[in-house]
């Protein structure tokens, strides 16, 4: 007999996709003696409905119902297993928490500091060209359960009405339901773009991405100035650093890019990446001054460069950048599941390559590297004395006047070994170093600084 497409075992339910779905009687659908139902529906209007780098195939409404007891006594629980192709992840999300980030009114960055996000993105074993994952138990109760204190948080600062967010809400009312969602990764000339490693040159437009080892003609006579921006953790250039390459140039350099994969990635091999394209420009122009420009993780990547990898380098401005490391990526899966959110809200630009690794791969050499006093940020701070001459500047970011940027905490921006180097505070979150209004007035105080 072929296998279902939805089958269920005990307290467990498997979804299997890669059974004939003919097999299921598509709608609404109950299990487990009544007490879950499953519907597949489409949420055409929602953020989740066009993810980066992915389509998405399928979203199905799991719903709880009371009754549904697991031997300690919890309603939820169950637990889902997830069968699919090796080009397709499924991840879960509360509905409650949907309509909050669906709706324009709620401001995104706010949402985070409020209540940690309610969903799951499984990691899978591949076995045979499929991928098998798991929501556990563990996972529906963080889905599905919500502090009082959280509850009165969200009533008070969002409309709870329309949202069902109210403290009083009724017991199986809509925080008793949770998406799971069937995404498959997308092959696009712009997914293809934003593998891997490279460096970029600003023409002005935009950025044109150079062939390995080549160094452009820069026009003009005497001193090059150069300056290279080298983003942050599950970012990329272009896009998100275009004003900055404009503000730049408007100061006299000539602007590249450093491209890099962040998830998996070992920084140390990143810094060797970005010496090499310093090395070849001071080859070419050996009176160039070259300024590096480094958003969050990236000011990691051009301190190894130099530290590390030997690469000349005259001035490093850094912004959000966690110098003893970070201790929220020492939760990998809170990581994988912000990140999920992130490039849902278009908050990260994050390459196609890195969200793969962030959803397949169970070991991050990159989070592992960035995370707090890792043995690559204790080796590279223990090597680094050069911030102790005018050479580091830190861009501070503070969220609503928090002595944090909602990632990164003010003291571990501006401080190498428990020493401090010039540094400025900005009333701007982790994301917003280069956006907005009056973002260049910080960086002008620390290029002045720094001449």
């Amino acid at each position: 007999m072929a296998e279902r497409f939805i089958s269920e075992q005990g307290n467990a339910i498997t979804i299997n996709t890669l059974a004939a779905p003919a097999l299921e009687a598509f709608g609404q659908r109950s299990y487990l003696g009544g007490h879950v139902t499953i519907e597949e529906t489409a949420l055409p209007d929602s953020k989740i409905n066009h993810p980066l780098h992915a389509t998405c195939k399928t979203v199905y409404r799991v719903e709880i119902k009371e009754g549904l007891k697991d031997t300690h006594g919890s309603r939820e629980g169950f637990a889902m297993n997830l069968i699919c192709q090796e080009d397709e992840f499924f991840y879960s999300i509360q509905e409650e928490y949907l309509h909050l980030l669906d709706d324009g009114e709620v401001d995104d960055a706010e949402l985070w500091t409020l209540l940690s996000p309610r969903v799951e993105l499984p990691v899978p074993e591949t076995v045979g060209g499929t991928h098998v994952s798991k929501i556990s138990a563990g996972n529906v109760r963080h889905l599905l359960n919500r502090t009082e204190a959280e509850r009165e948080k969200l009533a008070k600062r969002f409309k709870a009405g329309s949202l069902e967010i109210s403290a009083d809400a009724p017991e199986g009312s809509i925080q008793n339901r949770f998406y799971l969602v069937l995404n498959k990764f997308q092959e696009s000339e712009e997914t293809i773009s934003s593998k891997g490693t490279s460096f970029l040159e600003f023409d002005g437009a935009g950025f044109r991405e150079l062939e390995d080892g080549e160094v452009p003609d820069i026009p003009g006579d005497g001193l090059k100035r150069i300056a290279i921006i080298v983003h942050g953790l599950a970012s990329r250039i272009r896009e998100a650093y275009h004003e900055l390459a404009i503000h730049l140039e408007r100061e006299g350099y000539h602007v590249f890019g450093f491209d890099y994969l962040t998830i998996n990635q070992p920084i140390a091999d990143s810094g060797k990446g970005l010496s090499e394209n310093i090395k070849n420009l001071r080859t070419k122009y050996p009176e160039s001054e070259v300024l590096i420009v480094a958003h969050s993780m990236g000011g990691l990547v051009a301190r190894s460069a130099e530290v590390v990898h030997g690469a000349e380098i005259d001035q490093l401005i850094m912004a959000g950048t966690p110098n003893s490391g970070s201790l929220l990526v020492s939760n990998q899966n809170l990581v994988r599941n912000l990140f999920l959110l992130g490039s849902l809200m278009k908050l990260l630009p994050i390459k196609s390559e890195d969200l793969r690794q962030l959803i397949v791969s169970k070991k991050l050499r990159g989070l592992d590297d960035l995370a707090n006093k890792s043995a690559f940020i204790s080796e590279l701070n223990a090597n680094d004395r050069l911030h102790y001459s005018k050479k580091y500047f830190s861009l501070a970011g503070h969220f609503e006047g928090a002595p944090h940027d909602l990632i990164v905490h003010s003291g571990n921006m501006t401080k190498i070994n428990e020493t401090h180097m010039p540094s400025i505070p900005v009333e701007k979150d982790h994301f917003g170093y280069f956006k907005g209004t009056g973002w260049h007035e910080p960086l002008d105080k620390a290029l002045l600084y720094l001449k």
